[in-house]
């Protein structure tokens, strides 16, 4: 009796030892097979989970360390992207924000890096704006400073007109530029004793203005315009 008894329970033994070895395979088995992991995208479909870079326009089983932003116009998720001054970005999706700081350029149309200019200034146009027509002297009949433009933005093209009546003899009138409105320095010179329009490129200064040194006779008329980069 007692030799059936200790049969028993070691044939009941074998047996749950049996059923554990069975069950332990069979879940590392079903472990392993996570390899191929798979997100839902309707209860009735399933996609594999994607590795995410720059530029694969994921639409589904996005799986990536970093933040994606989701772009509307085409309908797809992306990493954001570096982007550097002059992109001229159309959307905002895919701005590195966390690095830079962006702002919308309302006349351009476009977002662009925040800018800096040497005055402390922040704007976020890709090219410093122009200076509208300004006139820095006025019919001045003797040798005059003009007052002082300050353009906001370091500007290198200038466009200046001047304008003499009266016929004099001769004149003489400098194009001045500084870039911190205290010292002064000559972009261009005008001789000529009629109207004429000249042009400077690649000096740029953030404030401007007209100085006649000398018109015996006549007066004397500048205007001005000034461009960016």
């Amino acid at each position: 009796m007692k030799v059936k008894t200790i049969l028993k329970i070691g044939l009941l033994i074998l047996i749950g030892f049996t059923i554990a070895v069975f069950s332990i395979t069979s879940l590392r088995s079903q472990i392993q097979s996570i390899a191929g992991l798979a997100v839902a995208q309707t209860p009735t479909r399933w996609n594999n989970v994607k590795d995410g870079a720059a530029g694969d326009g994921l639409t589904n089983g996005i799986m990536v360390s970093g933040p994606y932003l989701y772009n509307s116009a085409t309908a797809v998720w992306d990493r954001p992207l570096k982007s550097t001054h002059g992109d001229s970005l159309t959307t905002a999706y895919g701005l590195n924000t966390a690095s830079f700081l962006y702002g919308f350029d309302s006349v351009g149309g476009n977002w662009d890096r925040v800018h800096i200019d040497a005055s402390g200034y922040l704007y976020v146009t890709a090219v410093p704006s122009t200076q509208a027509l300004t006139t820095l002297l006025n019919a001045v009949a003797a040798a005059t400073v003009g007052t002082t433009l300050d353009t906001t933005f370091l500007l290198s093209k200038h466009t200046w007109e001047i304008v003499v009546t009266g016929a004099p003899a001769n004149e003489t009138t400098l194009l001045e530029g500084s870039i911190n409105g205290t010292t002064w320095y000559t972009l261009d010179t005008s001789n000529i004793t009629t109207s004429e329009m000249r042009h400077v490129v690649n000096k740029p200064v953030r404030y401007v203005r007209g100085n006649c040194t000398v018109l015996p006779g006549g007066t004397l008329t500048v205007r001005y315009m000034g461009g960016g980069n």
